[in-house]
């Protein structure tokens, strides 16, 4: 029987979660924030975080490569822009890498965290002859970061991967030009040496296999607190547990003094998606960018259109630092950012905004607010950290409340990448307890329109099917796992868009 990751296993404080009210769910979300956090003072992990920042130290790389797929490549991003210039000042250039090019930070980009073959080629000429790879994949399973690997394994360069799940269960199946996989290159790089794993035992995510929650903390607190240790010169296990315990008393007292306005905040937002409508974050500063961070990931994780959680910063593209020039007017001209260009639906629809971090509202928002379910929140979140737990816990059970999870399931995810295909067909499995062949069967007819799907099409290998622009793929394929047609499953999806109550039925 195969073993899952840790983040692709159920959390059994969460199972309950689409029936939570708006305050258990915040309770919820900030004990596994909790949770995620004292992963980080293990012993192990302390050793194994401060042996890598003494080998950076020792033997500073002249580029430090950070890069990862999603949210671990927008994490890149964050934390490069934050460090930097004190890396700089040691003689390193810390370089973030985002699989898909810098679209990728505000919208996912259909197959990039699967393209290991353009990975290896981007990745060997950002680290150059002198580079050191750091690569993010919580799984341990983004082809993207296994071909980051191979390229620095190529050119002799030092390794350090980041994910929360055990190396032994990294991804085995080959990728394009990586036949061994991601866990034969995590073999190849630890047999050779000049190779760190940090792998934390963070637990289950709260929305099964939703790693922007969890990992994602994770990953900015660890490498927050490693970065900022290795600019200062200090990277004994006892100074890096003191750096990683100063980010969890901030997260408690933000928490305490912020509970009350999320919760007002989310019940605020599930209303508004509800009823068809808009969130959008306008912000400023950090917390400005934990919302375009937060409003990424809204389309992979819930299936959400791209408008229905939207992110505005009051600097445009110009927040992040990492971009040159041109890629900031590139992306100003395709994915507009400032709030001037905001795009607001229909004014009958609720809508909620957010201002974070001081941000000022533009005319044509300020004539839309104050009728009747049309909501503007001003909160103080914070700093990248607080805000972005605030974030992740308002989306996400909003889009709760907004019938977008079964159980603790992301029941509409958007299926983008292989990841997201084989946790879709684990999705029916689990959910019906039908064979794997059953299941596949369900997904690839949800994603074709033909149900049941001809010989032809489940040959067909799974980049093939993320080709197809198919919506509601999963509640769909469950639909048709418990026998319905497909006319009709698509039908009742129409008229109850709460998957639970539609699996539930008998």
């Amino acid at each position: 029987m195969k073993e899952w990751s840790r983040s692709e296993l159920p959390h059994p404080a969460s199972k309950g979660l689409d029936r939570m009210e708006p305050a258990e769910m915040v309770e919820l979300f900030h004990a596994c924030d909790l949770e995620a956090l004292d992963a980080l003072f293990a012993p192990i992990f302390l050793q194994k975080l401060s042996a890598l920042g003494k080998r950076l130290q020792k033997h500073p790389p002249s580029r430090l490569v950070l890069a990862g797929a999603g949210t671990s490549g927008r994490l890149a991003y964050l934390l490069a822009d934050r460090h930097r210039a004190a890396l700089a000042r040691r003689g390193i250039r810390l370089l973030p890498w985002i699989a898909g090019g810098a679209k990728a930070l505000c919208l996912p980009v259909e197959g990039a965290e699967d393209d290991s073959l353009r990975a290896k080629r981007d990745l060997a000429e950002r680290l150059g002859e002198e580079g050191f790879f750091v690569g993010i994949s919580c799984g341990l399973s983004a082809p993207a970061v296994a071909g980051g690997m191979a390229a620095a394994l190529e050119r002799g360069l030092g390794i350090a991967v980041f994910g929360t799940n055990e190396e032994r269960l990294a991804r085995k199946d080959s990728f394009p030009g990586l036949p061994q996989g991601f866990h034969g290159v995590l073999e190849e790089a630890r047999e050779r040496g000049d190779f760190f794993a940090l792998t934390p035992d963070t637990g289950p995510e709260v929305l099964t296999g939703s790693s922007r929650m969890k990992g994602g903390t994770a990953t900015l607190v660890c490498f927050d607190a490693l970065f900022s240790s290795l600019a200062e010169g200090a990277l004994e296990p006892e100074s890096l547990e003191e750096k990683l315990r100063e980010g969890r008393r901030l997260v408690v007292e933000s928490f305490g003094s912020l509970r009350g306005e999320l919760v007002r905040s989310l019940d605020l937002a599930g209303r508004a998606l509800r009823g068809g409508g808009q969130v959008l974050y306008l912000g400023r500063g950090e917390p400005g960018l934990a919302g375009v961070l937060d409003a990424s990931e809204c389309p992979p994780t819930f299936g959400a259109e791209f408008d229905q959680v939207r992110a505005y910063l009051t600097e445009g593209w110009g927040a992040f630092g990492s971009l040159d020039a041109s890629e900031r007017i590139a992306l100003e001209a395709s994915l507009p950012l400032q709030p001037r260009e905001m795009a607001l639906r229909d004014p009958s629809k609720p809508l909620l905004v957010l201002a974070l971090g001081g941000a000022e509202l533009p005319p044509t928002l300020s004539e839309r607010l104050g009728g009747e379910m049309q909501d503007l929140v001003e909160v103080d979140t914070g700093g990248l950290l607080c805000s972005k737990l605030f974030l992740n816990a308002l989306s996400t059970g909003a889009f709760v409340q907004a019938g977008k999870v079964y159980q603790n399931r992301m029941i509409d995810l958007q299926l983008s990448n292989s990841k997201l295909f084989l946790r879709a067909q684990r999705i029916v499995v689990d959910l019906l307890g039908v064979p794997d062949s059953e299941a596949l069967r369900a997904i690839v007819g949800a994603i074709h329109g033909i149900y049941p799907p001809p010989v032809n099409l489940l040959r067909l290998p799974v980049e093939a099917h993320l080709k197809v622009p198919a919506r509601r793929v999963v509640p769909t394929a469950v639909l048709l796992a418990k026998g319905y047609s497909l006319p009709e499953a698509r039908r009742r999806l129409e008229q109850e868009p709460r998957i639970r109550d539609l699996v539930d039925a008998p």
